[in-house]
């Protein structure tokens, strides 16, 4: 059922993202590189999008006001908010570049 493929693959995005490295920097530093979009998902309380990516060997998320596209290569800038214990770093500020 689709139940069991949606929990297999969170349970294999889990592993990837604690076998990952941690985004260097600390909280407020701004930063800068290139983003594969993972995934972009809508929500309604917030009217933005979360948007889960990597950004070389790092998992990166942040909230954005339009959708983009999986796979999409993009360059960004933003500041860091908060990296958290799974590895994965929360930004803040995001600007697509270019």
């Amino acid at each position: 059922p689709d139940v069991a493929l949606r929990d297999r693959a969170r349970q294999e995005f889990m592993a990837e993202l604690y076998a990952s490295e941690q985004l260097q920097g600390a909280e407020g530093d701004k930063i800068s590189g290139y983003l594969t979009v993972e995934s972009c998902r809508y929500n309604q309380n917030y009217d933005k999008f979360r948007v889960q990516g990597r950004m070389g060997e790092s998992f990166v998320d942040f909230w954005f006001g339009r959708e983009l596209l999986v796979g999409a290569n993009l360059a960004i800038q933003g500041k860091i908010k908060r990296q958290r214990p799974d590895k994965s770093t929360q930004l803040n500020f995001v600007k697509i570049k270019g």
